[in-house]
């Protein structure tokens, strides 16, 4: 076992699990109390997640020895079934928490759009490799720039976070593909132009419909948390469990907050490890991440095949952004966006698909030693 995981990017896959089995120890200590109310069993959560991790752990290892090259011929079309997949959700899916961002399909519920994540990665990957020669023409650079823009429009209808993430993940792709430095310091420049003025632009578009009506509420309240503490709850109450841990944290097992933070198994998750481990124990996690994202990123540096390097570039920023997000979110930095923490935060979609996304980085590694 250990000869077959040396061959396949091991210490990546280490690093994952270790991530993981720590997300499991936390997820059981912050969903208990609202597994024991809703189940009346303690243990609910944390058993779906296991077997959604060891599922994933299958898939990830079964990936690691399939071809990676055939995720090269194939990727057109698992980008358009991605596609159509997040269309059927924006008309047909399935509404939880009071957002319609699921589909059920023989009694499974899942996000389309995490799929959605994995099909940009590739095809796009796909797309500038053979058109490489073309990426600094104007005209050919804007229309696969389209490509990714169609799907983060059509996901941005129900999930503004995850549409924004597929948008950035295109813009990285093409930065590293492309010489138009130009573009990405507009591009930059408006992002923080949007970020500083954000509660101004929420206000004039208020009643164009362009934005929903609960996702300008969480920019209005984001800026001004005063005027709206209603919809700041579920931050609040996670800056409130983070301030209470202090540097070493009140014990694992320990937290208070956890019995009235919304949504404490999924998008607040980091704000319960910080109250019970301490803000070191949320930079430790935090270490973690930037580890195995490094790894991903030197394993795209050593990559020859441009699909190779894009397809693992992309993911790595993939990882990169959730990991951002989610941790702004949480402390504030960004408006509530429910954005999971990869391999820690409840979810059978965002674990399922994380996992397929560390199969093909080790896939791609152990193909290139």
């Amino acid at each position: 076992m250990i000869n077959i995981l040396k061959k396949n990017e091991y210490l990546l896959f280490f690093l994952v699990l270790f991530i993981s089995f720590f997300g499991i120890i936390n997820l059981f200590s912050a969903s208990s109390l609202y597994a024991i109310r809703t189940y009346d069993d303690s243990l609910f959560l944390v058993k779906k997640q296991i077997a959604f991790m060891l599922t994933g752990i299958i898939i990830c290892i079964i990936l690691s020895f399939v071809n990676w090259k055939l995720l090269e011929i194939t990727s057109i079309y698992i980008y358009l079934i991605s596609l159509l997949l997040v269309i059927i959700t924006v008309t047909l899916g399935t509404i939880s928490r009071g957002s319609m961002r699921w589909l059920t399909f023989s009694g499974l519920t899942f996000q389309p759009s995490e799929i959605m994540k994995i099909g940009i990665i590739l095809f796009l990957s796909s797309h500038i490799k053979k058109n490489l020669y073309k990426i600094n023409d104007k005209n050919f650079f804007f229309k696969t720039l389209f490509i990714g823009l169609i799907p983060s429009i059509i996901v941005s209808i129900n999930n503004l976070s995850t549409g924004i993430i597929i948008f950035l993940i295109t813009i990285c792709i093409l930065f590293i593909s492309s010489k138009k430095i130009i573009f990405f310091l507009i591009l930059f420049s408006l992002f923080v132009f949007f970020y500083i003025f954000a509660y101004d632009i929420a206000y004039i578009v208020e009643n164009t419909g362009i934005i929903k009506g609960y996702q300008l509420g969480r920019i209005f309240a984001w800026k001004r948390p005063n005027e709206h503490t209603e919809t700041m709850f579920q931050t609040l109450q996670g800056l409130y469990a983070i301030g209470s841990g202090g540097i070493f944290g009140r014990g694992l097992f320990e937290s208070i907050q956890k019995s009235i933070l919304p949504e404490v198994q999924n998008d607040m998750i980091f704000a319960i490890i910080c109250e019970e481990l301490g803000v070191a124990g949320g930079i430790l996690l935090l270490f973690l991440y930037l580890l195995m994202i490094c790894r991903i990123f030197f394993i795209s540096y050593r990559q020859i095949d441009l699909f190779a390097k894009f397809i693992t570039f992309g993911i790595g920023m993939h990882f990169a952004m959730q990991v951002i997000f989610n941790i702004f979110v949480v402390t504030n930095l960004f408006p509530n966006t429910g954005v999971n923490l990869p391999f820690v935060s409840y979810g059978g979609s965002s674990i399922l698909s994380s996992f397929i996304e560390i199969g093909i980085v080790m896939n791609v590694s152990r193909e290139s030693m």
